[in-house]
């Protein structure tokens, strides 16, 4: 067909062909058929584009290193999509305006440095050398030049110069680290008395204007994610294994020629004789095992010096028989020394937490090529694992051709290789349950062609052997719920937020009256507050309220023999009232010159760190910075 084609593509019709094609792409550029001149523009920089799609690719990659970082505490709760993109979009435009100060400055970074940093790059390495058949592989795969590589490369090295010029030529005073010193190891003398939110809830019923009003002034709290729901074929080995038939001859034949995998694990049986430690003496208890040994090298018997020297109650009563033993099975110097030795062998004293052992090892088993019958189940188990594999393997490829030539729907490769087409529930940007918690899983269902266009995802490898193909089954907008499904949920936030202010007044109200005089433990008490005796605190203090903490370390020194008497709210909605009665500074001279060296290198760290970001600020506020995505420019601006 292509062919045929070919042949009668000639003359005026092929000349029109190509003008008609020809016009658009000139008109408005090959980029509108590839769909790089429609994706948004989020933010401009000085007219430099921010698009949606770096946003969405830089997101992603801050997800996945958090993910990364915090393994198993990593909790998406905490790390919304609109947050993360707000951050994300706030670091790009920072980054964006250190780029063109870098331009203004004439900075580079040199070819050495570029060469250096690649070489240094582990992704490029074989054996902790750079690899340079690897690098051009890497990039290959990645749809990346050396050239595109190496200035990407350039600028960050570039970037780095800026940031650690500024950052890393702070310094601080001797003074300032002295002052540092008595501030940080500062302790205080606090009391409290805490006002509880919960008596004052029980009373507030919020009218339905004020309800309506909180909603709409906190829409944001009541907003779904983008979601969706997602189709999708899940093909993996372990699952294959189980419906491989494994008739004893195919097992047999398959093992004929496996013979070398299946070791019969070593099992020894032996005697031994316990001498325990008794009272701390070492000593006394090595001397006795080593009397016995030379008994039995003499010729005694060893059952008979068992039954009546060891202190093993249940072997001693056998001769100090414990059996056919296998390797897990005993402490480890017992165990070490066992299969050390040779049949028929004795041990010299061998020290355990239980005492001296003496070990005699009467018979040795296994350790060779395995019995089919004995291990029967384990070599049928790597039979079906094996046939797994390559079914996984052929069955995958078929996959990957199936849900490509059908690429609007999962039914008839569902069908041919007999698999079940899985539904989820909603997942949203931050990960669904099991195999949807996968990046590449989120990756694929939010990504255009699988979005957009409806099509079925590639191939996806969850693990080495475990591959998904998904589709979209249902789409849902990010949206802002209705006040009716959230209802309840606003009209306790507001009884909260009612309550916690008229919790607040009345700690204003007592702060105020304690300071013309009076005590806060009678207060409290006559109260029915819960109050909490002067104790010395620091500042990392963990069994207080971190709110009490934070305020007694923000007050002022009190006169000598007076109280400083301040408020703080707590999380929750209740009120503390804290009482400062004293402040001791700590103690510079307890640090010697390494100590003070390091915390001076700290300090110095810290103003690095505020200096770079005053200088991005003085860039923002000097710069044409136009954010064009709302939901993004309020947490962004």
């Amino acid at each position: 067909m292509l062919q045929a084609i070919r042949e009668k593509a000639q003359g005026w019709i092929a000349w029109a062909i190509v003008i008609l094609i020809t016009i658009p792409f000139a008109l408005w550029g090959i980029q509108e058929y590839l769909g790089a001149g429609s994706d948004t523009v989020v933010a401009k920089v000085d007219g430099q584009k921010i698009t949606e799609q770096a946003l969405t690719e830089e997101t992603r990659q801050t997800r996945e290193t958090l993910r990364a970082k915090l393994g198993a505490s990593y909790n998406a709760d905490l790390f919304s999509e609109q947050m993360l993109r707000a951050q994300t979009l706030d670091r790009m435009i920072n980054e964006q305006l250190l780029r063109s100060t870098i331009t203004d400055w004439g900075m580079r970074a040199s070819d050495q440095m570029v060469v250096d940093a690649i070489r240094a790059e582990r992704s490029f390495q074989t054996d902790e050398r750079f690899d340079n058949e690897l690098y051009r592989t890497v990039l290959r795969n990645n749809a990346m030049s050396q050239a595109a590589y190496e200035a990407s490369v350039r600028q960050s090295l570039t970037l780095q110069q800026l940031q650690y010029g500024v950052a890393y030529s702070a310094f601080v005073t001797a003074s300032q680290v002295k002052r540092f010193q008595q501030l940080r190891d500062q302790h205080r003398t606090v009391s409290y008395a805490v006002i509880p939110v919960g008596k004052m809830l029980a009373g507030i019923q919020p009218d339905e204007q004020a309800v309506k009003h909180y909603y709409q002034a906190h829409q944001s709290q009541y907003q779904l994610p983008e979601r969706v729901k997602l189709d999708y074929l899940l093909l993996d080995v372990s699952s294959l294994a189980k419906s491989v038939p494994a008739d004893e001859t195919a097992v047999r034949s398959w093992y004929a020629g496996h013979k070398d995998e299946f070791v019969a694990p070593e099992e020894r049986r032996v005697r031994h004789i316990l001498i325990p430690i008794k009272g701390g003496d070492e000593g006394a208890a090595l001397a006795k095992a080593q009397a016995l040994h030379a008994q039995l090298v003499a010729g005694a018997d060893f059952a008979a010096l068992a039954k009546s020297e060891s202190a093993d109650p249940v072997s001693a009563a056998q001769g100090g028989d414990l059996g056919w033993i296998s390797r897990g099975m005993m402490v480890e110097p017992f165990e070490k020394a066992a299969f050390a030795l040779a049949k028929g062998g004795l041990s010299e004293p061998v020290k355990s937490d239980f005492g001296y052992h003496l070990i005699q090892v009467e018979d040795i088993r296994g350790g060779g090529q395995g019995n089919f019958e004995a291990m029967a189940g384990k070599i049928t188990a790597a039979y079906r694992k094996a046939e797994a594999e390559r079914v996984f393997y052929e069955r995958s490829e078929r996959l990957t051709e199936l849900t490509y030539e059908n690429p609007d729907s999962l039914e008839q490769a569902a069908q041919t290789l007999g698999l079940t087409v899985q539904h989820s529930d909603w997942v949203d940007r931050t990960g669904g349950q099991g195999e949807l918690s996968s990046p590449k899983v989120l990756t694929a269902a939010f990504s255009d062609d699988v979005l957009q266009q409806g099509h079925n995802s590639e191939l996806l490898e969850l693990a080495p052997e475990k591959v998904m193909v998904l589709r979209v089954a249902d789409h849902q907008a990010s949206r802002v719920r209705d006040l009716d499904e959230v209802h309840d949920q606003v009209v306790q936030a507001v009884r909260l937020t009612q309550a916690s202010e008229a919790v607040r007044k009345q700690g204003e109200e007592a702060v105020a009256a304690l300071k013309t005089g009076g005590s806060l433990e009678a207060m409290a008490k006559d109260k029915g507050w819960q109050f909490h005796a002067a104790a010395v605190i620091s500042r990392d203090q963990q069994d207080i309220p971190p709110a009490v903490r934070e305020q007694a370390f923000a007050m002022p020194h009190p006169a000598e023999q007076a109280t400083e008497i301040s408020g703080a709210e707590l999380a929750g909605g209740d009120y503390a009232l804290v009482a400062l009665t004293s402040v001791v500074d700590g103690k510079v001279d307890d640090l010697d010159d390494n100590q003070r060296k390091m915390v001076a290198d700290r300090m110095a760290a810290v103003v690095g760190r505020m200096e770079l970001d005053g200088l991005v600020h003085a860039l923002r506020a000097k710069a044409d910075v136009d954010i064009t995505l709302k939901d993004t420019a309020d947490k962004a601006e």
